[in-house]
């Protein structure tokens, strides 16, 4: 299982060196819209690349919708009801000189256009407009201009930059197998809770063939019932494995090592370290997910987003005032979108730049102070208590203290 998550830790790290170098070459060559590489075609065609907030997926579904009768922007926006999320939410983040423009550019494309066609129509036509609409007068691609969709553009790199098929199969393989390393760690230590806490085995006990039966048929009810949660609801189940790993994190991390290497800490200070850890972790996680604006509001100047990122914000928040109906709604979730990001890619809402996955760095500092006040103030730990922490140093059989726990 280690060697699985290395591996795929390794091979992410060289796409993503690859990928960067990538493209800060092509913004340090100043590159022209109509410069634009194939690669970002093919990005660009799935929504995975979105150059000022327009991409070629989002020209198709424009086309769609003209083609169906939609003349204004607000037709667009009521054809688009239906269709996902990121698209309602692209479509208003799309200043109106520009919705109006894509409209009259998506008419005068033929109804047997290819995808090429649209490719040139967004870099010749649309891009132009939309980067004057965003204050870029230059006319190049800019860091600020390119949004992308990281996980796509792991997973299709290497048929992007056209290399061997080795590569891309070498690609997948890594990101499944540290996919279910960590989900087979996590599947087993749940369990191992579990059964442990039901069957009440005393610690350093055996397992009996029963419980160890017991155990077992955990893992496959454990397994079942996150499968079906996936399948059965529509929940962002990347959001859900950084919250738990964060929250066990910020709870257990700093009682863990204080309580095996301190013998002074007792059960006062380590029941407040688990809490304040864990509360911590989880306000920052659920603020940065859940309510992302109120969280920007509160602490504007913690946050570590662009300019040009915040005055998008206050941009779509504007538009909010004024809308209502489904473009209220629709540009809501574009108001959401973009101050709370991704767990790993934060948004406007954000605390030194760091996502909702990096809560435990907030959250072990806290621990710590409250670990060592209530370690303090508590009653010191018993005779027995010690012996107990004095046998975690030792390797099983051996009688010998070491010296750093005397």
């Amino acid at each position: 299982l280690l060697a699985a998550a290395a591996g795929a830790v390794l091979c992410a790290s060289a796409w993503a060196i690859f990928a960067k170098f990538e493209i800060y070459t092509l913004i340090d060559k100043g590159t022209p819209f109509a410069g634009l590489p194939d690669w970002a075609a093919q990005l660009s065609s799935v929504d995975a690349l979105r150059i000022h907030g327009v991409s070629v997926r989002l020209i198709d579904e424009v086309t769609a919708a003209v083609r169906a009768g939609a003349v204004t922007p607000i037709h667009v926006t009521d054809a688009l009801r239906d269709h996902s999320a990121s698209i309602q939410t692209a479509w208003a983040g799309v200043k109106e000189p520009v919705k109006a423009a894509l409209i009259e550019v998506v008419r005068s494309l033929p109804l047997d256009a290819t995808p090429d066609a649209a490719w040139q129509a967004l870099r010749e036509k649309v891009l132009p407009l939309a980067a004057i609409a965003a204050g870029n007068k230059s006319g190049l691609v800019t860091l600020s201009s390119l949004k992308i969709d990281s996980e796509a553009l792991m997973h299709n790199m290497p048929a992007l930059f056209s290399l061997p098929a080795s590569a891309s199969a070498l690609t997948h393989i890594s990101f499944l197998a540290g996919a279910i390393a960590i989900a087979s760690a996590a599947l087993f230590n749940a369990a191992a809770v579990l059964s442990r806490d039901l069957l009440a085995r005393a610690p350093g006990a055996g397992m009996t063939p029963s419980q160890t039966q017991v155990a077992r048929g955990m893992i496959v009810v454990l397994a079942a019932a996150g499968a079906v949660l996936i399948l059965a609801t529509n929940i962002d189940w990347q959001s859900l494995v950084a919250l738990s790993l964060t929250s066990a994190a910020g709870a257990l991390f700093v009682a863990l090592i204080f309580g095996i290497w301190w013998q002074r800490t007792n059960a006062m200070g380590a029941v407040l370290a688990m809490v304040s850890g864990l509360a911590i972790a989880l306000a920052y996680a659920a603020g940065t997910k859940y309510f992302p604006v109120a969280l920007y509001d509160i602490w504007p100047s913690a946050s570590d987003a662009l300019p040009a990122a915040i005055k998008r914000l206050e941009a779509l928040r504007a538009a909010l005032a004024s809308s209502q109906g489904d473009t209220a709604r629709v540009t809501q979730a574009a108001v959401d979108v973009q101050a709370a990001g991704t767990p790993l890619k934060p948004g406007v809402a954000n605390w030194a730049g760091l996502g909702g996955a990096c809560a435990l760095v907030f959250a072990v500092p806290v621990s710590v102070v409250f670990l060592v006040l209530g370690t303090l103030i508590g009653p010191r730990p018993t005779q027995s208590q010690k012996e107990f922490v004095k046998s975690l140093h030792r390797p099983p059989g051996s009688d010998d203290t070491p010296v750093w726990s005397r």
